[in-house]
């Protein structure tokens, strides 16, 4: 057996030279050699790629091992891209060699990772992102399972939309197959579920996420994460903590944020804590950097600035500067506020300001907004401010008089024009007729606020245009109103009022408005008395509707108004009772009225005349005897009324003159109201009370010629006190102010602002003052008769 053994291996060893491997086995071989130079930590690739090109290149011959080849040429191309500094060509080169393994057929122990190397390639190139999805789950590679989830969740981004819910789970799944020294990858991984987290705006996982990361896996990735973990902390408002966070980065030497932006988000977290002076030291400091930390930190700063009422006014600087490079929208780019952010605080501005009447900085931001947003939209809001501007300009003149009031009408006429002009500008040919329409009536409503020729024609021609467009549809009614007003504000009287009839329609919007403006212009008409009664009574007859409940529901600002000026034209008629009725009405409906002062001391003059009326009656010896004592019963009521009613408003007006708040028409009621006080206590025979209130009245004497009349009024009381002296003192007082005043003193208004009046009444009084204490003199005694 042994011998039968050793022939056999000899024949084997004699036999060897004539038994060669076959071209079949070489390219088996050669494949062999590529896989295993591949599995090497530090493979060949140039060999690996030399030995697969070979076989590659006889795939007529072996069309069976073309698949492999391809397969790896591709995983050689991946490994050169893995080192390459641009990397691209060697992705596309392995795609081509991956896509062309599949169409071969590769090995079956191959087809996983293959399809999953595809996959790889696919995302890298961003080829075909769905695609590449597909083969990445499909595919798999046990020695890359950590690096297919990532692959998973960048890929899932790509779709189109894109699948964050996906690529959060593909990232969950990735971090328990990290390697434990993989520090690095983790720290990636974390914060990718971060910011993957943040897009679903899931704040609290995010920042769990970035709690993960510590300085020993990434001290890169750590110091990039702080910016996101200090973001979370002020999206949950966790001020504290972002501000804790943001002072970590700052304090890096070099921080992986720019500088001015870490002080731009610091100089929040500042201001939320409280800490107004240190977020303003960093916002400054953000100054120095420039560029869009700069301009943001402005913003911010400006926001503060906003929330702090006494440092409100400081804002608009602050945005003035901030904007300063701004003329259109195109010219704001800034990433740390928002272009649709500043638009917002810039309209937030505005209105507050509007608020407060604070109308100049309101008009500088809104002039901001029109450069910052769409020229409609800051335009819009700057007709907005310029016509409410306007008319507190015009109310605030009413109440003044002089230089004051001129100057205020001026600015008033300026804002309406601006605002015309605005609106007028915002009627573009290209938008809606409609819309076109209602800018051009808004434009002839500004107009005609003007007052002046000029401005009124214009309102007349914005009017036409809307004629011209066809559109005007319900504003029809409005439109004839404000023809009206034109014509009545051109003085053209007749034409306004016919005008003004028109608008007297049940459909007309406008018609109570228009009733109010109609009698308004009637009774300022100068006419005969006669025909001042009948057009008055023509008023009435137009004014009436305006006071049906119902209008207060459709118009309650016009009813008010309507309410105060029947009382009003029944006083002009001098029908003192149904004037006394619908003032006092109006005043209880309606006491916060502008006119409610004007018309309490009109209510007091009402029972004043009614008190005449009843004096007259008194003393009318016509009258049987028990009517002249009704009469002056009645008398005495309507005296009592009238100064209830005055004294009230006499406290108020001081009040308001004590507080520095009255207007020089308050002034002048003051001095009205305080007369009819007094002269109600003298009418009612209440003479010392009557003196004691005219003193007082002396102290308020703006003009000399009223002293005169308070002095007479004083006069007056001492005589009915039979207090000879104190006339006699009176008359002294009198004469040396007589002599003291010039001619230009007496302006002859009346009976008591002329010098002769008063000249004649002083040569009266002496013989009267004589008459009266001869009158009261004891008989003279002469002692006894014999």
């Amino acid at each position: 057996m042994f011998l039968l053994g050793a022939a056999a291996l000899l024949a084997v060893w004699i036999g060897r030279p004539y038994w060669r491997p076959t071209n079949a086995d070489r390219v088996k071989h050669e494949l062999q050699e590529a896989r295993g130079i591949l599995n090497r930590p530090s493979p060949d690739l140039n060999r690996a790629f030399e030995l697969s090109q070979r076989v590659l290149e006889q795939g007529s011959v072996y069309p069976q091992y073309v698949g492999e080849a391809s397969y790896l040429l591709g995983c050689v191309s991946l490994k050169q891209a893995e080192d390459a500094p641009e990397p691209d060509a060697k992705w596309q080169e392995a795609r081509h060699y991956f896509e062309q393994a599949e169409a071969a057929g590769a090995p079956e122990a191959d087809k996983v990772r293959l399809t999953f190397s595809l996959g790889k390639v696919l995302h890298l190139t961003k080829t075909d992102p769905v695609r590449a999805l597909d083969y990445l789950r499909k595919g798999d590679d046990p020695e890359a399972a950590s690096e297919r989830w990532q692959l998973l969740a960048e890929c899932y981004q790509t779709q189109n939309p894109p699948d964050i819910k996906g690529a959060i789970d593909a990232t969950n799944n990735q971090i328990p197959l990290i390697l434990q020294g993989d520090g690095r990858s983790r720290a990636q991984a974390y914060y990718r579920l971060a910011e993957l987290h943040l897009r679903r705006n899931q704040v609290a996982e995010a920042r769990k996420a970035l709690e993960e990361i510590r300085v020993p896996d990434s001290q890169e990735v750590y110091d990039s994460s702080r910016v996101l973990l200090a973001r979370c902390y002020q999206a949950e408002a966790n001020y504290a903590l972002a501000t804790t966070a943001w002072e970590q980065v700052r304090t890096k030497t070099k921080p992986v944020l720019d500088k001015g932006a870490i002080d731009f988000e610091l100089g929040w977290c500042y201001w939320k804590t409280g800490r107004n002076e240190e977020a303003k030291k960093v916002w400054d400091e953000a100054q120095t950097y420039g560029g869009e930390p700069a301009q943001a930190s402005l913003l911010r700063k400006a926001e503060m600035q906003l929330a702090e009422p006494p440092n409100r006014a400081r804002a608009v600087p602050t945005l003035e500067d901030a904007l300063k490079s701004v003329q259109k929208p195109a010219d704001y780019r800034n990433s740390l506020y928002p272009l649709a952010q500043a638009q917002q605080l810039l309209e937030r501005s505005c209105q507050e300001f509007k608020s407060t009447a604070d109308w100049a900085s309101a008009g500088k931001l809104a002039e901001l907004l029109t450069r910052l947003s769409s020229a409609n939209k800051g335009k819009e809001l700057a007709a907005e401010i310029a016509q409410a501007w306007g008319l507190v300009l015009q109310k605030k003149a009413a109440t003044e008089s002089g230089q004051a009031a001129a100057h205020d009408n001026e600015e008033a006429v300026k804002q309406f024009q601006c605002a015309a002009t605005l609106s007028a500008e915002m009627a573009a040919p290209e938008l809606p007729k409609e819309i076109q329409a209602e800018w051009l009536r808004r434009a002839a409503n500004n107009y005609l606020n003007c007052g002046d020729k000029l401005n009124i024609q214009n309102a007349i021609a914005m009017i036409e245009r809307v004629e011209k467009l066809g559109s005007a549809g319900t504003m029809e009614g409005e439109l004839a109103y404000l023809r009206a007003l034109a014509f009545a504000r051109l003085g053209e009287t007749e034409k306004a009022l016919e005008a003004y009839r028109g608008c007297l329609t049940p459909n007309n919007p406008k018609q109570y408005r228009a009733r109010c403006d109609m009698v308004n212009l009637v009774v300022n008409l100068s006419t005969s008395p006669e025909d001042k009664i009948k057009r008055l009574d023509q008023a009435a007859e137009t004014l009436a509707p305006n006071l049906d409940p119902a209008v207060h529901d459709q118009d309650p600002v016009v009813a008010e108004e309507s309410a105060y000026l029947m009382g009003h034209l029944m006083y002009a008629k001098h029908d003192w009772s149904r004037a006394e009725a619908y003032l006092a009405a109006a005043i209880r409906q309606y006491p916060k009225n502008e006119e409610v002062l004007n018309s309490r001391y009109l209510l007091s003059q009402c029972y004043y005349w009614l008190a005449t009326l009843e004096s007259r009656k008194a003393n009318d010896p016509n009258l049987p005897e028990d009517e002249r004592d009704k009469a002056q019963r009645r008398r005495q009521d309507f005296l009592d009324k009238s100064r209830a009613q005055a004294e009230p408003l006499q406290e108020d007006l001081i009040k308001l003159e004590q507080e520095q708040k009255m207007t020089e028409a308050e002034r002048s009621l003051l001095w009205l109201t305080s007369c009819r006080v007094v002269e109600c206590y003298y009418f009612l025979g209440k003479y010392e009370d009557a003196a004691r209130l005219y003193n007082l009245l002396r102290m308020r004497c703006a003009k000399p010629v009223d002293e005169l009349k308070v002095l007479s009024q004083l006069w007056q009381c001492s005589f009915s006190l039979k207090d000879w002296e104190k006339c006699a003192s009176y008359t002294t007082d009198m004469r040396n102010l007589m002599k003291s005043l010039p001619n230009e003193a007496f302006d002859n208004a009346s009976n008591d602002h002329n010098r002769a009046f008063w000249e004649n009444w002083l040569k009266s009084v002496d013989d009267i003052l004589a008459k009266a204490r001869a009158a009261v003199q004891p008989p003279v005694v002469t002692g006894p008769k014999g």
